[in-house]
């Protein structure tokens, strides 16, 4: 079975009030805090956390015992991950499903969490968390995908968005996307690849999500 991880982080922004159907179909207005900083997300240990370029998940079909080294590699790269550790609001998908499901490719948004919001310089910053998955004849199950996205907003028009975790499930593949961003705006990425015989890092990347804010 092949897996392919991918490592990545991003950031928004935004400012104001948003109305939020509940589900319960109770409306929920949240007004968003102003902040003079972004609200950290992700793993801090990231940026500092050193990969070698490849090391091995599992040894042929012998099934021998990773080494040492390999397996110190896999669990701090498992640590990265902190999905699990996010928790929201359970609101309805209607919201936000024009920004965050690509209808060419027949997603459906399955259920839709909220994580925080606030405004910086009058733009509106709403992280968010996800489930949705993928209607495709191709497979016997649909892929299922789970994400956690930063969603800036300027006057109640989507400027930009910005994945910070993507984890699409593949019958035979993962690729996963994670990222750490700190109180300053900056947001630091790791990418890999995770194969049937290892674990490729691939890259590092820095990104000063501050540019949204002008």
């Amino acid at each position: 079975m092949k897996n392919y991880i991918i490592i990545l982080c991003f950031v928004f922004t935004s400012c104001g009030k948003i109305e939020i159907q509940s589900n319960e179909n109770n409306k929920l207005k949240y007004d968003t805090v102003q902040n003079k900083e972004f609200v950290e997300i992700g793993n801090k240990n990231l940026p500092l956390t050193v990969f070698p370029k490849k090391w091995y998940v599992q040894a042929d079909e012998e099934e021998i015992s990773m080494s040492k080294k390999d397996s110190v590699n896999q669990n701090k790269m498992e640590q990265l991950d902190f999905f699990d550790e996010v928790h929201g609001k359970l609101i309805s998908t209607d919201m936000y499903t024009m920004f965050l499901i690509d209808k060419s490719k027949n997603e459906k948004l399955d259920s839709l969490f909220l994580i925080n919001s606030f405004s910086i310089s009058n733009k509106e910053i709403f992280y968010v968390k996800y489930y949705k998955s993928l209607d495709d004849t191709n497979y016997d199950y649909p892929p299922k995908e789970k994400n956690i996205d930063i969603l800036i907003f300027t006057e109640k028009k989507l400027r930009k968005r910005i994945p910070v975790y993507s984890n699409k499930s593949y019958p035979y593949a993962v690729e996963k996307k994670v990222g750490y961003l700190n109180k300053l705006g900056i947001l630091h990425v790791k990418t890999f690849e995770i194969q049937e015989e290892g674990v490729i890092y691939v890259k590092e990347e820095t990104i000063d999500c501050r540019e949204y804010l002008k």
